[in-house]
């Protein structure tokens, strides 16, 4: 259905007027008096709303009060309930207030719930930032890995027995490993022969 057209001719005062409005908002003249006309309509309606610009674009909220989409948040999140609302906004937004901000967001849901969207979506990202920052700051704050400290500090803590099972299992590893290389490199070598040298070689390193 086509949406009717209403001709009209404006003092050249009103004129100018639309022509400021087009401007500030970057709208053509015709997109711009529409939605003067809906603000006003909007006014008419519900006395505690206004219109305000800012760096989100031109946005209803409570005269002294919050944007009308955080009173639509806060007014799903807590089942409607007008209590809520004031102890969230404070006692000096009156029922009526909140009720007009609560029927402006039911009448025009769509864009209150585009706005509510971007806001969570901008909340997220920022924590996020923030997580991501003190991840970041954590890694560069945090200690460079020592292996040897790290050693020596273990070492330390052990007791003498401790100590002493760790010496024989470091031991029989390096006995077992030198016997598998000479296996390896003399198949013939008998397995007596072949511990023979493993003792030999050990020897000769306490020489």
């Amino acid at each position: 259905m086509a949406t009717p057209t209403l001709a009209t001719r404006l003092p050249e005062p009103l004129l100018r007027e639309v022509r400021l409005f087009a401007k500030r908002g970057r709208l053509g003249p015709s997109e711009a008096l529409r939605a003067i006309v809906a603000e006003w309509v909007a006014a008419m309606k519900y006395p505690a709303i206004e219109f305000r610009d800012g760096p989100a674009g031109r946005r209803p909220a409570l005269r002294g009060g919050p944007d009308v989409w955080e009173v639509a948040m806060v007014a799903r999140d807590a089942g409607q309930s007008v209590e809520a609302l004031r102890q969230s906004f404070g006692a000096h937004l009156s029922t009526a207030a909140l009720g007009d901000a609560v029927a402006y967001a039911g009448e025009h849901r769509d864009d209150v719930e585009a706005w509510i969207e971007e806001a969570e979506a901008l909340e997220s990202a920022k924590r996020k930032r923030a997580e991501d920052a003190r991840v970041s700051e954590s890694a560069v704050g945090a200690p460079p890995f020592e292996p040897d400290r790290v050693m020596r500090e273990a070492a330390a803590a052990m007791t003498v027995e401790r100590k002493l099972e760790v010496a024989r299992g470091l031991r029989d590893l390096a006995w077992e490993m030198k016997a598998a290389a000479i296996r390896s490199g003399s198949p013939d070598v008998p397995e007596s022969g072949v511990q023979e040298r493993v003792r030999e070689v050990f020897l000769d390193a306490l020489r």
